[in-house]
């Protein structure tokens, strides 16, 4: 059976971090260097991501799988598990298959609430239907880009994912084609059967709408030890956007808990 790829830096106690769909853990090596005095942090590339195996198969419920043998492999006892967007929703997943596993669980700008396709469908299509191989330099990728993503910091998070080959080619990293196609599997809202009694981190950007402050009635009869705060000036990508106040909100959260 395949392996994830994960980074692994610090010591201390261990704390896993999932990324988000199209991310990989290369989006939150910076972040984990502010951590690696106090914890052990894991970054994984989700199945499909970075550097991790393709599959035809990615669903939430597989992708948690997939940490827990990493997990086992580690010897990893009582991990603070991490996620942002899709990798919140895999964190999320996580807490009913083996919540007694899990110290602390923090959540970046998502909610256990299924999300409308539309957010990504589009995206997707258009990026599915861009001819890498018409390209022979990134800025010229860059600038084609721009037509259907006008955000700057948006396309060089995406940029991310595109590779040379060992011919030189430009390549998609990330199963694009894969995940595409089951947009519609993590858009979908998580199924509890049990609710999360342990300390509960939900940071959400203010700009975003991701985390809508009247619908947070299911996250909060679910963790009912959910704690919430709100970045100011921060949209999705709440940890790029506010950094400072980002990491601040962290430790202060885990000092707590």
């Amino acid at each position: 059976m395949s392996s994830l790829f994960y980074r692994k830096i610090g010591t201390g106690q261990p704390l896993i971090i999932i990324h988000g769909l199209l991310g990989s853990s290369e989006n939150w090596l910076t972040f984990a260097k502010k951590l690696q005095k106090r914890f052990t942090v894991y970054l994984v590339d989700l199945r499909n991501h970075g550097q991790s195996f393709h599959s035809d198969h990615s669903h939430f419920v597989i992708m948690a799988e997939d940490i827990l043998r990493m997990m086992e492999t580690e010897n990893i006892q009582q991990p603070i598990i991490f996620g942002h967007s899709l990798g919140g929703k895999v964190a999320m997943q996580m807490t009913q298959l083996w919540g007694a596993l899990i110290h602390t669980l923090i959540l970046i700008d998502i909610l256990p609430d299924a999300l409308p396709l539309d957010r990504f469908g589009d995206l997707f299509s258009k990026l599915l239907n861009f001819n890498l191989v018409n390209h022979t330099a990134r800025t010229s990728i860059d600038q084609a880009l721009q037509v259907f993503i006008p955000d700057s910091s948006f396309r060089q998070f995406l940029m991310k994912n595109i590779k040379r080959n060992q011919q030189g080619k430009f390549i998609w990293q990330c199963n694009l084609s894969v995940l595409a196609h089951h947009i519609p599997s993590f858009s979908e809202a998580i199924v509890f059967q049990q609710k999360f009694l342990k300390p509960t981190l939900f940071i959400r950007g203010a700009l975003s709408s991701y985390i809508p402050i009247d619908q947070l009635a299911y996250a909060y009869q679910m963790f009912p030890l959910l704690s919430l705060t709100t970045i100011p000036a921060a949209g999705h990508w709440v940890y790029t956007d506010q950094p400072v106040a980002f990491t601040q909100a962290l430790f202060h959260f885990l000092k707590k808990s």
